[in-house]
């Protein structure tokens, strides 16, 4: 683990949503300062999906996608991999996000999301994700949230350098 951050909004809902109760980007700024990388040092993001918005929001909160533009960067990936082809491979390199399928794939069973994302930046981190790898992944990102966006958490994780 090189570093991570956190961060809280209000401890209930407020009347009215806006940017004050979202505490994902400032527990990504944490994260980035304390670890002095930023989002092009990243190899492999494990990013907490539990709704679209969410992950909309977490795409742009860790600096993968402008802000507004969350939605666009998916949907230019998902072009990049083919994903609109009969005949398309899906290639975790151009995508390397959420290899493992996230909530949609495992569904959300309590606190249990967190960890398989950070089991699945330990096999992307050593080699281990077979045909999810990400080539050459050296650092990853792991993010969840929770109540309402208002409470993050980021975790930072590096493979040992090699002699």
């Amino acid at each position: 683990v090189l570093g991570g951050g956190e961060a809280a909004g209000p401890l209930y809902p407020p009347a009215i949503i806006d940017e004050a109760m979202f505490s994902c980007e400032e527990a990504a700024k944490n994260a980035y300062t304390e670890t002095q990388l930023e989002p092009a040092d990243i190899d492999w993001w494990g990013l907490y999906d539990c709704f679209p918005i969410c992950f909309l929001r977490a795409i742009e909160a860790v600096g993968l996608a402008p802000k507004g533009q969350g939605g666009k960067w998916i949907e230019d990936r998902y072009h990049e991999t083919g994903g609109d082809s009969p005949s398309s491979s899906y290639c975790p390199s151009v995508f390397p996000v959420n290899t493992h399928g996230g909530l949609l794939a495992f569904g959300a069973p309590w606190e249990t999301p967190a960890i398989y994302n950070v089991c699945e930046a330990v096999a992307q981190l050593t080699g281990a994700a077979k045909e999810r790898q990400v080539q050459n992944a050296r650092r990853a990102l792991v993010y969840g949230n929770g109540g309402i966006f208002s409470a993050s958490a980021i975790a930072i994780l590096s493979r040992a350098v090699e002699e």
